[in-house]
Order: structure tokens, then sequence, then C-alpha cells
């Protein structure tokens, strides 16, 4: 079978699936190298088959927008300024987005807790999704994220993403300073949001522009 890098320039506004074919991410959480590309420009119908998770080479602070379209990433139980990693380079890109998250905590604490996600409209089609499956921050001996805690927080996503029929984006979640497993994530993503036929698009920064904190 021949296989071909995806192209990064030829993922555009149109909607758009990089679609890998059988090629699962290693177990030491390395990026697969072999990519099929499909460029498919449709309306959005609700998929009847469950789908495969896409892999791009990219930084998901500058998602592939297809017209309609959600951006996730996991945040911690501790703080409400997201201060390193990935969280941090989406305040940058969207201080909206991060100024609706501390709102959303301030008017009820308690909302700050392991399994909960807020969802942050930045426009009428594209929205930011925050998973609370990091529990607290800082230098730890032990990884931070909670896994039971990140599966509810998907299955609570996957039903967001039923009522947008929107195409999910995101970076390696759970991997950058929550310290998990890719290993163990994906097949989180593949049961709770492939399976119900959601498109997702997963994003890895070349080795030269990885963000300190993680992708």
């Amino acid at each position: 079978m021949e296989h071909h890098l995806v192209n990064p320039d030829a993922v555009r506004k149109n909607r758009t699936k990089a679609v890998i074919r059988k090629t699962p991410p290693s177990a030491d959480n390395s990026t697969p190298s072999l990519f099929d590309t499909q460029l498919p420009s449709r309306p959005f119908a609700a998929p009847a088959e469950k789908t495969t998770i896409s892999y791009v080479f990219g930084d998901a602070t500058y998602p592939r927008l297809t017209g309609t379209d959600v951006l996730v990433h996991v945040v911690n139980d501790g703080a409400v300024i997201w201060g390193a990693g990935f969280g941090k380079a989406v305040r940058f890109r969207w201080p909206q987005a991060q100024s609706q998250f501390r709102k959303w905590v301030k008017l009820e604490a308690r909302r700050l807790r392991l399994g909960e996600i807020h969802v942050c409209s930045i426009s009428p089609k594209f929205w930011i999704v925050q998973l609370i499956a990091q529990h607290g921050y800082g230098p730890s001996t032990l990884p931070r994220i909670r896994y039971d805690s990140l599966r509810i927080c998907l299955t609570k996503l996957a039903d967001f993403m039923g009522t947008t029929g929107a195409v999910l984006h995101m970076p390696r979640i759970g991997c950058g300073e929550a310290g998990g497993h890719w290993g163990k994530i994906y097949p989180l993503i593949e049961e709770t949001l492939c399976a119900h036929g959601i498109e997702v698009v997963v994003y890895a920064l070349p080795d030269n522009r990885k963000r300190k904190g993680g992708n």
C-alpha cells in the first residue's frame, strides 16, 4: 500500500479529513509517520458509521477549520488561569476563552472539579472546550492526568458535539502538563467520540517546534 505524508498547506477551509490508514500511535507516544490524505467537500451529515482519528502535522492553535469546528484541551482542577503548555497557548491566541472560563468558575467555584467540561463560544460556528481531567498542577513525580475523569469529560463532549455537527480538533490531549500516555488516551477518544461518528483531528508539532510543557 502506498502512503503519503499529509501536507498541512493542503488542509484548508473546505471540509478536510486527513485519514491515517491502520497505523495506530505507538505505545511510546511517538507520532505516526504514514498518512493518506482525503479532502472531501460536503455539508455536514451525521455519519452512520464510526470514524477513525485523523493525524496531521501542525499547531492545534491554528486548526484547519472546516466551517463548524470545536477545539478541545485538558485543564486542571486547581487553577483558573492557564499558565503553561497548550492552555497557555490558547489563552494567548483566544483571550476571550480564558475570560469566559474565569467567569464560569467565579459564578460557582465548585464547577472547577474533575469530570466537568466548559464550552467557550468564540464565534457562531467555533467553540473551545475545556476538559477538567488533570488533578492539580506543577512538578509532580506522578502523572496528574485522571483517566476516569477524562473518559467522563469525553462522554460529555460527545453529547455537545452531537448538537453541533462539528469537526473536533485537538493536540494530544492530556500528554503535556498532565503527563498522560497517548497509548491510554487515544482508545478513550475512539470509544467515546469516534464510535459515534464524530470526526477527530489530532495535531502534532514537528520536533523542532515542541512547546515547553507539551504539545
